[in-house]
């Protein structure tokens, strides 16, 4: 892209969301974030590279850095990852992807609100995956005695709220995939790199700057600023690599992201006066297993789950077989 057309799109974007996000904000519109939300799946913005006909605009990586790059400097509400970035790469992995074009326009326009939830046989837990409230639709993945693990469409069950498993109508109600679940892990790992998981940062170094504003402590004001130093520098990098058409080195940039995620809620946490034991950890939390049913830290998870070792670790972890005792 020249520098002329690189203009005209961060013009062409900025008057949108001066329109749809900044002006109902001075305006003090109620629920100001449905709406751009609402007005981002009707042009296609929260999936821009996703093709037309599963509500997308096609857009290049060059496009959807601008894209991203005006949102984020505009504080604007990023669309859910476990939707975006996760259920929809899987469904567009599946064999027999026709089958879930509407699933897939669904989640572009945003009218779908989503959640992992992990069943393993045998065990009476369940794990979940939240980033949004009142989710209708379900990625249910179930690992049986054997470890293989399912993937199936559903929808939310009476009691899920409270971490129950489903009852045995529940089969009756929902679709499973036809989907190789670690080549599809894989190949979501390798290709499906979303640069809204780069800028999404931005906006959160920006908030925790009014925390770290506030707070006299010098280890907090130089921890953000050593944040703000990587961020700006793997946009940078980002930048260049889609300008020199590297998209298969996004792999790193992004995963890079994930982790400056995670420090930055690790300082944010510390800043409210909570001295986790772990980055997992929530936020005054001190019970067992902190992390389940508190969607608070779902984002840290859910960019956890797009890495690989930890989807295979979480997954697949019950397909494993023991280790063999070494031999003396």
């Amino acid at each position: 892209m020249d520098a002329d057309s690189n203009r005209l799109l961060e013009d062409k974007f900025q008057a949108l969301i001066e329109d749809h996000w900044l002006k109902p904000i001075r305006k003090g519109v109620e629920d100001p974030t449905d709406q751009w939300h609402l007005i981002m799946g009707k042009l296609g913005l929260r999936c821009p590279t996703w093709p037309e006909n599963l509500g997308g605009l096609d857009y290049t990586h060059d496009d959807a850095a601008v894209w991203w790059n005006a949102c984020a400097s505009n504080d604007c509400p990023f669309p859910d990852p476990v939707a975006t970035e996760l259920v929809g790469p899987l469904l567009q992995l599946t064999r027999e992807r026709g089958l879930y074009e509407d699933r897939l326009v669904n989640i572009a326009l945003g009218n779908d609100h989503w959640q992992v939830v992990l069943l393993r046989a045998g065990d009476a837990e369940i794990r979940t995956i939240t980033t949004e409230t009142n989710p209708n639709r379900i990625l249910l993945i179930e690992v049986n005695q054997s470890g293989q693990a399912t993937f199936s469409l559903s929808r939310p069950w009476q009691g899920i709220e409270h971490a129950q498993q489903p009852g045995a109508d529940h089969n009756l109600h929902r679709e499973t995939l036809d989907l190789d679940l670690p080549r599809a892990l894989e190949v979501l790992a390798r290709d499906h790199q979303p640069l809204s998981a780069i800028w999404r940062n931005r906006s959160l170094l920006r908030t925790i700057l009014m925390d770290v504003s506030a707070s006299d402590s010098d280890w907090a004001h130089h921890e953000l600023a050593q944040l703000n130093i990587e961020q700006s520098a793997l946009e940078t990098l980002c930048l260049r690599l889609i300008q020199t058409k590297s998209i298969q080195k996004l792999s790193v940039v992004t995963l890079r992201a994930r982790k400056i995620r995670a420090e930055a809620q690790g300082l944010q946490r510390r800043l409210a006066g909570y001295y986790a034991i772990t980055e997992a950890a929530q936020p005054g939390a001190n019970r067992s297993n902190p992390v389940k049913g508190l969607p608070g830290d779902a984002m840290t998870i859910i960019d956890e789950f797009l890495q690989p070792d930890f989807a295979f670790r979480l997954i697949t972890e019950a397909t494993a077989k023991p280790a063999e005792p070494l031999s003396t």
